[in-house]
């Protein structure tokens, strides 16, 4: 008689010691994993004879803070002993022993995509069902939701599935573990997560405050480098630090729509993560790469035990990474001198969108508006000769209709007659920023920029808006007489990007009002005031509307506005990139919020990227045009003093104070 041959089952400690196993030989170097042995052995706790780490001692070793205004020591516990019991989720919370903080060590700082298949949206879901809990009332309404329906209801016509709305929220996850699937796929074990356990995402959600205490502390170490003490960060978190990381932090957690949704659920964490923060858990990496680079051990003579000989190529790479270490060491964190608008936490809610490389140790100041005066001529004077890309800032208030002056009621009147709701009250302060790749110059002809500028809102709600592949609009800088005279990004205001039929035809309607893009910023040719839209609406413009969960979206403050149109406008306009009406072949979906913010600038601020060699370009660049507007008015001053020769001219009233420095454009 045949026989069938079955595979004797695997103990789940033995699938987690093969596990630990493939990590300790192939994501660590014999180096670093003979310094996680010796660092794990010096800080142990022996309870029952079993060595393992409690949160006192996790604590200690990263440096977390224990300021009771941001307690973020339980959390980071919290998501360790989930992480430890990595793949087995009912394992959780483990005990910290040398092989479960192995492998918290190596999934948190990324180094298991050397073993496991996976991509980063599942590293993020294994930090998401770290931080959750199990929502019981979200338990019990599955339950009632999954209750089979009367017979009589089921009978009922429900109409074409078409017709139904279509809510990107309700979108459901896919409930692969493929993080998981991966770790037994690499053990040879994928027969026993079949038949194995599976973590729900279904009935659990991030508390709230747990995930703003979270928030906070990425913010605050955002810089950290791998080799970095936290120390250096946490030793000034004074009260007044810490209510600028609170409001960020709150800012970021509004678009997770903490205001609508009790605590976060997966499908929300994905959609707002993927879209708006992809950057935001990567400090968690260099915070436990902390745990090769410990302060108080040497390895200097080990590093040479365990290190091969180094080729010529590697001795270069190694020469040419130390010398940009000590170059980014000699640089301040922060900008010097800095504006009004970048702090420590802005620019750590930046880096979690751009990469923090060109971020932290990189800036220069190149325009103040409170410093250099509003004006055009002085904006292009300090920007245009920067050849690197910069950072644009603008905050302001919300115009209010009781305290509005001739200059704002003239900048209301030239907008488009339909107004949509501000995103906040009247007075209440916002803040835009945009990311431009490259350098900035006068739009006679064509608009500039490319399909990496990026548009932000950083108060009071953080949202990203990238272009959308539909259209080139997406920088100008405009100067008198232009038609359309003003900076920004999304509008069509570029000299010959409307063309003179276009523009005719609305000034012969009686609209001579600026064609702004369903998703623009613009600031006019004063500087003083600025219009963020955002109408979810329309479309065909340069940049994409928000991409957040449309329950997400802080709801606009007040009703829309409608400006009476002038008798002469007897039909309204039909943007060219409108969508279709609705119909059988094009669905409804769920109605995005729009908005349109219109603010009076209290700030505005240039930031080039680049470091100090492009800075001193910048200025070699600025010296030439200052002697060169010199010599086209034929004066040559010839004192061989530079800083006094711009004095003077200065003075003369040539350069600065609005002046171009000889710009012929």
């Amino acid at each position: 008689m045949g026989q069938t041959h079955s595979q004797e089952p695997v103990s789940t400690e033995e699938l987690s010691a093969r596990l630990t196993q493939s990590f300790a030989t192939k994501c660590l170097t014999p180096l670093e994993l003979y310094i996680f042995k010796a660092v794990f052995k010096a800080h142990a706790h022996s309870s029952s004879d079993l060595a393992h780490w409690p949160q006192q001692t996790l604590t200690s070793f990263l440096n977390l803070p224990t300021n009771p205004g941001l307690p973020i020591s339980h959390v980071i516990f919290q998501l360790a002993a989930y992480v430890g019991a990595f793949p087995f989720p009912s394992g959780a919370p483990a005990i910290l022993t040398n092989e479960a903080l192995l492998r918290v060590v190596v999934v948190l700082t990324g180094r298991h995509a050397k073993v496991l298949r996976s991509d980063r949206h599942m590293w993020e879901r294994e930090i998401w069902r770290g931080l959750a809990v199990m929502d019981r009332g979200l338990e019990v309404e599955k339950s009632r939701k999954d209750e089979p329906q009367k017979q009589d209801e089921s009978s009922s016509a429900v109409g074409y599935e078409i017709d139904q709305p279509l809510d990107d929220d309700e979108e459901e996850d896919d409930g692969e573990d493929e993080l998981v699937l991966a770790a037994f796929d690499a053990m040879d074990a994928t027969a026993a997560f079949a038949h194995g356990e599976r973590s729900n995402v279904q009935h659990a959600v991030v508390p709230t405050d747990n995930f703003l205490t979270v928030i906070m502390f990425l913010l605050l170490i955002a810089p950290l480098g791998a080799q970095e003490g936290l120390k250096k960060y946490t030793a000034d978190l004074d009260e007044e630090l810490l209510q600028d990381l609170r409001y960020r932090a709150h800012a970021i957690l509004t678009s997770f729509g903490t205001e609508s949704h009790a605590g976060i659920s997966y499908k929300i964490f994905r959609r707002v993560i993927a879209s708006t923060l992809p950057n935001l858990f990567d400090p968690l990496k260099n915070l436990f790469e902390h745990f090769f680079y410990p302060p108080d051990f040497d390895l200097s003579k080990k590093a040479k035990e365990f290190k091969p000989s180094s080729t010529e190529d590697e001795k270069d790479k190694e020469n040419k990474d130390t010398k940009a270490a000590e170059i980014k060491k000699s640089r301040p964190l922060l900008p010097d001198p800095i504006g009004e608008l970048i702090t420590h936490p802005i620019l750590s809610q930046l880096s979690f969108v751009l990469p923090s490389s060109i971020l932290y140790h990189n800036m220069s100041l190149l325009y103040s508006g409170s410093e250099d005066g509003f004006s055009m001529p002085t904006f292009q004077s300090s920007v245009f000769n920067w050849q690197s890309p910069t950072i644009l800032i603008v905050s302001g208030s919300i115009l209010t209709q009781a305290n509005s002056s001739t200059q704002s009621r003239q900048f209301s009147t030239s907008l488009p007659y339909k107004r949509l709701k501000p995103s906040v009250p009247e007075s209440t302060p916002v803040t835009y920023a945009a990311y431009i790749p490259v350098p900035w110059k006068q739009t006679h002809k064509a608009p500039f920029g490319t399909r990496d500028i990026i548009l932000f809102q950083l108060t009071p709600q953080h949202d990203v808006f990238r272009t959308s592949g539909l259209g080139l609009s997406f920088a100008y800088f405009n100067r008198h007489p232009a038609a359309y005279s003003g900076l920004g990004f999304g509008s069509p205001l570029a000299e010959e990007s409307i063309s003179n039929a276009a523009r005719a035809a609305r000034r012969g309607s009686g609209d001579d009002t600026l064609p702004l893009g369903p998703v623009s910023l613009h600031i006019d040719d004063s500087l003083t005031y600025a219009v963020f839209t955002h109408d979810a609406k329309s479309g065909g413009g340069a940049f994409a509307p928000s991409m957040l969960p449309a329950s997400c979206r802080l709801e606009p403050s007040s009703s829309e506005l409608e400006v009476p149109l002038p008798s002469s406008l007897t039909s309204p306009v039909t943007s060219p990139g409108a969508p279709p009406e609705p119909s059988r072949t094009h669905p409804r979906r769920s109605p995005q919020t729009s908005w349109q913010d219109i603010f009076a600038i209290d700030a505005l601020e240039v930031y080039g990227l680049g470091g100090v060699e492009v800075a001193a370009q910048q200025e070699r660049a600025r010296v030439w045009e200052d002697r060169e507007a010199a010599r086209r008015r034929g004066i040559n001053l010839r004192t061989g003093d530079i800083d006094a020769d711009r004095e003077l001219l200065k003075l003369a009233g040539l350069v600065g104070q609005g002046q171009s420095g000889g710009s012929m454009g």
